[in-house]
């Protein structure tokens, strides 16, 4: 299966095992944070809950105290303010709801236990609100009171409950004994109406209620003394700060009577003013508490939006982390399958356009061209890719080598094979031709004569490719002359060179020498351009050749046949032969005319080239002054559309 995936799929699948512990390993931290943030958020939830519970502690208190003195002395006024307390009551209620609202809450009473028992007891407190009212509705103060203290002693002890566990543990202990120390002095005051001035009270109800407030005290005074045993300094301070105020000062008098009351106690304080004047102390303690609640909250808050903040850092670190050992991974992978690309593409061009390109050029000798060259890969590492390059290039190099060398053994081989034979028949070719001088010289017979003529015809056109192949072999002809030769002798030299001589037709030839040096290199080339075009020319059609000199010193000579001419394509492949002839290989073709009056034309510097006209072809040579020096002014000679002499 791993067998059809490629590099860069592979890697990246070695790499998958660590990004998924690693992925792994990030999840947990990730959970673990996020539990962190839910149990700061769940200890800050039950936070406010206890605090909002706290409150409507107060507030029941206070709805107490002045309930029972309502019940003892029902006027309009007492009543008035009642329905005050109980709206404030009401808002209390409505604020509690509202922190059991929070979802962290709502899990807690989902899963049960000892805070969610609590949560729910809290939330049974609030609905019992309006029945606690129905069922003191027409009821004694005595009962009254003792329904009311009911109902507050619950969420005094689901207050204790909801903190267990939370990180203000500790606190929520030291608030529970202040809750407790408050409760004594509220529940002390509501017993304390039977005591005031004008209650109407009886003389047992009277025993009873200071026997109550007496116990109250007793337990409020205990509980305080187990808050400033637990609590911490600051709180404590701020406690006897309390305790310090005007609202509590203004009632020490009061409470201090009460802690030894007795049923002949009477406390000579308004009833009206008795709940304001008790609310005020109480609000002033309870204050403390207040503010103990805030600022555990505070710190629940920060705790809760630190482990969120953790959670999120934490989780950007660890899909940066992912993000860059991707990136990395992607990197190197991309860097290795970009060097295997390198190695693949140059082996490629190796085997597919470099070897068939040596192998062109031992076929058609070309091996010093640009097209057998090779290409380098490029290496700027020092690793496997590096090596296998290095090879590579190695082998590239040591294929052109062994090109160039078979090359040059091969073109050696050719030329000495092309110099022996043409050597051979050259020197055959002479002695056949003084054969036929000897005998042209005592034939008398005018057929016999002719047919001589035509015999020693074919003996010069045989040593016309003697010559060739000395020409290809890069040799220079045995054939040369010292003087200067006039240009119509030339080319009436070529023409004898040519199969189909009677076809050649010389028109205007402008008279003008041609040095000894490239005389007879300019008859080859004018004879191998005769023959091209009486052999490709329909039979009987003439063959016209003209020459003249320019205006910048230059001679010449134009050959029009009227043949089926030459496609673009290959007049161009023509003209780019005559202009640079190819080294001589095995790859011989038809063109080997253009080859041979190319590399001629190239030694004297005489421009060839093929122009197409309709019908036929125009042969085009330009013979540069240098090799043709002027002659003193003479007619033109024309030979009035005869044919040449052989």
């Amino acid at each position: 299966m791993l067998g059809r995936l490629n590099v860069r799929t592979k890697f990246l699948v070695m790499l998958l095992p660590a990004a998924l512990t690693l992925s792994a390993l990030a999840g947990l931290g990730v959970e673990q944070r996020l539990g962190e943030r839910a149990t700061a958020v769940r200890n800050r939830d039950v936070t406010a809950l206890a605090e909002a519970t706290g409150d409507l502690i107060h507030e029941l208190q206070a709805e107490r105290l002045a309930a029972v003195v309502a019940a003892r002395r029902p006027d309009n006024l007492t009543e008035h303010l009642l329905s005050t307390q109980r709206r404030e009551t009401d808002r209390a209620a409505d604020s509690v709801r509202r922190a059991l609202g929070a979802r962290s809450l709502g899990e807690l009473r989902s899963n049960g236990g000892a805070r969610g028992d609590a949560v729910e007891s809290v939330a049974a407190t609030v609905d019992d609100i309006a029945p606690l009212r129905s069922r003191v509705r027409n009821v004694g103060a005595a009962e009254m009171q003792e329904e009311y203290t009911a109902a507050i002693e619950t969420p005094l002890v689901d207050i204790g409950r909801l903190e267990l566990g939370t990180a203000s543990q500790t606190s929520g202990i030291t608030r529970h004994w202040l809750a407790q120390s408050i409760e004594g002095e509220s529940a002390a005051a509501s017993d304390a109406t039977a005591l005031l001035d004008g209650s109407g009270a009886g003389t047992d109800e009277r025993e009873a209620s200071a026997a109550a407030a007496v116990e109250s005290l007793t337990r409020s005074r205990l509980a305080v003394d187990a808050f400033t045993a637990a609590a911490s300094p600051h709180l404590a301070q701020r406690y006897r700060d309390a305790r310090k105020s005007l609202a509590v000062l203004d009632t020490d008098t009061w409470i201090d009577r009460l802690s030894d009351a007795t049923g002949s106690t009477v406390l000579d304080v308004d009833a009206v003013q008795w709940p304001s004047s008790i609310g005020k102390r109480l609000d002033a303690i309870a204050a403390v508490e207040r503010g103990s609640f805030v600022q555990d909250l505070d710190s629940l808050t920060h705790l809760a939006a630190g482990a969120n903040d953790e959670a999120i850092v934490f989780g950007c670190v660890i899909a940066a982390i992912c993000l860059i050992l991707f990136l990395v991974a992607l990197l190197v992978s991309r860097q290795i399958t970009t060097n295997l690309a390198e190695l693949a593409t140059s082996a490629q061009e190796l085997s597919e356009v470099h070897v068939p390109a040596l192998m062109a050029g031992l076929r058609s000798g070309d091996a010093s061209s640009a097209q057998v060259a090779f290409t380098e890969i490029p290496v700027d590492t020092r690793d496997e890719f590096a090596e296998v390059a290095h090879t590579l290039n190695g082998l590239g190099a040591a294929m052109v080598d062994l090109v160039r060398s078979q090359h040059e053994i091969l073109q050696r081989g050719i030329s000495e094979l092309f110099i022996n034979l043409a050597r051979r028949n050259q020197s055959l070719l002479d002695r056949q031709i003084e054969l036929i001088d000897e005998l042209e010289a005592d034939e008398e017979d005018p057929d016999r004569l002719e047919q001589l003529f035509r015999l020693d015809h074919v003996a010069t056109r045989m040593r016309r490719n003697a010559e060739s192949l000395l020409v290809l072999a890069s040799t220079d002809s045995p054939r040369s002359r010292g003087r200067d030769t006039q240009i119509e002798d030339v080319v009436r030299v070529a023409v004898g060179e040519v199969e189909d001589y009677p076809r050649i037709h010389l028109k205007t030839m402008e008279a003008a020498s041609v040095t000894g040096a490239a005389a007879v290199d300019l008859a080859h080339v004018l004879a191998e351009l005769m023959e091209n075009a009486v052999q490709y020319s329909p039979p009987g059609s003439p063959v016209e050749v003209v020459g003249h000199t320019t205006l910048d010193g230059e001679y010449v000579i134009t050959i029009n046949d009227q043949g089926v001419g030459l496609s673009p394509t290959r007049l161009l492949e023509a003209n780019i032969r005559l202009a640079e002839p190819p080294p001589v290989g095995l790859a011989m073709s038809r063109s080997l005319g253009f080859v041979v009056a190319g590399t001629l034309s190239r030694r004297h510097g005489i421009g060839v080239r093929l122009r197409d006209q309709r019908p036929g072809l125009v042969a085009e040579v330009r013979i540069p002054p240098r090799c043709c020096p002027p002659l003193p002014s003479r007619r033109p000679r024309s030979s009035n559309g005869g044919n040449a002499p052989p």
